[in-house]
């Protein structure tokens, strides 16, 4: 029986797919999954039809069927190179990296033009199986040409999603991923700085550059229980405490933190990381899913959530979850959670090659 592919059809599995319904939405797609044949409605412009049912189906989680369709829209005058390229994407999110990087390996062999896009997904697929050092230089040359060395990440929603997954992956399986970094060289009791106010600043930087032993170790020379009961300087206490590796101390700190402010979504949100990275991420999403809307603290919840699929290998809403976190609050997940990933990631891949 031949299977009518409409727009009704396309968008009834896409508000499947956006409520993370992805079983559902597969029903609806199986005649694509299943090559059963095709027919389009009369008015429907074929090219544009194929292209948005390939990356709904990339986006429910089926890699081959989501290539056929892409050779369907290249057939009708998609260029081959982006065919493959988004083919490339569909295995990365399924978790199937040999077979993205032999797609985008494809869509790469002429590189007489640099294109940031190709070289993306690229570098994630060189960075997902273990071809590191590739990875790093192929980012570099990103960083380059957009002048973002600090962090070369391309910065469209789903390649970012793909990154943090890439990341966050590697950070949860690196044995020396959360010790302290052995280049840590503080001297003296407390950070620099003559009022608490502006030391912890000082404590700050020296997490944002990677030294967290030397944020610890001036953290705890202000009194712990001090540090514990005021919630700001408690969850910069807890966050040294898991880039040391003690991330079941964190959680009793964090814990304190919640009995004297239990709705607050950062605290809720960090928590959950710590549950995650201390070995419980089933626990972390009954915590992540208590954490009410609450504007901005949104991305902690969204980008911890996404981590915590990662640890639960769950690709499809790993990146749903990211996607969120990178959509609405751009800024704020990208600065302050995916660039101190990626600047850690890169030390520690650096240090293995």
């Amino acid at each position: 029986m031949m299977f009518k592919l409409t727009r009704a059809v396309l968008r009834e599995a896409r508000s499947r797919v956006d409520r993370e319904e992805f079983a559902e939405a597969r029903g609806l797609l199986a005649p694509l999954a299943e090559t059963d044949p095709v027919e389009l409605a009369a008015r429907e412009n074929a090219r544009y039809v194929w292209r948005d049912a390939a990356a709904l189906l990339r986006d429910a989680g089926l890699p081959e069927a989501s290539e056929r369709a892409w050779g369907r829209a290249r057939e009708l005058g998609l260029p081959a190179r982006v065919a493959l390229a988004e083919s490339g994407l569909a295995y990365l999110l399924a978790g199937e990296f040999d077979a993205a990087l032999d797609r985008v390996q494809a869509a790469e062999e002429d590189r007489s033009e640099f294109n940031p896009i190709f070289s993306s997904v690229r570098a994630i697929a060189l960075f997902e199986v273990a071809r590191r050092s590739e990875a790093l230089a192929e980012w570099r040359r990103i960083g380059e040409s957009a002048h973002r060395p600090y962090c070369p990440l391309v910065t469209h929603p789903f390649h970012l999603s793909l990154a943090a997954m890439a990341i966050e992956r590697f950070l949860l399986s690196h044995p020396e991923s959360r010790r302290a970094d052995p280049e840590d060289t503080s001297s003296g009791e407390k950070a620099p700085g003559n009022s608490l106010k502006r030391r912890i600043v000082e404590i700050e930087k020296a997490l944002d550059a990677g030294k967290s032993a030397d944020a610890l170790r001036w953290l705890e020379s202000e009194g712990v229980e001090t540090l514990k009961a005021d919630d700001y300087s408690a969850m910069l206490y807890a966050a040294a405490l898991g880039e040391n590796g003690r991330w079941f101390e964190a959680r009793d700190v964090l814990a304190q933190v919640l009995d004297r402010s239990p709705s607050s979504p950062g605290a809720q949100a960090f928590y959950a990381c710590c549950l995650t990275q201390s070995g419980e991420p089933a626990v972390a999403l009954a915590v992540l899913d208590r954490v009410e809307p609450a504007g901005p603290d949104d991305y902690f919840a969204n980008y911890f959530r996404g981590a915590t699929h990662v640890a639960l290998d769950d690709r499809l809403r790993a990146a749903a979850a990211f996607r969120t976190a990178f959509t609405s609050y751009f800024f704020d997940t990208f600065h302050c959670a995916l660039v101190p990933a990626w600047k850690k990631t890169v030390r520690l891949a650096t240090r293995d090659s």
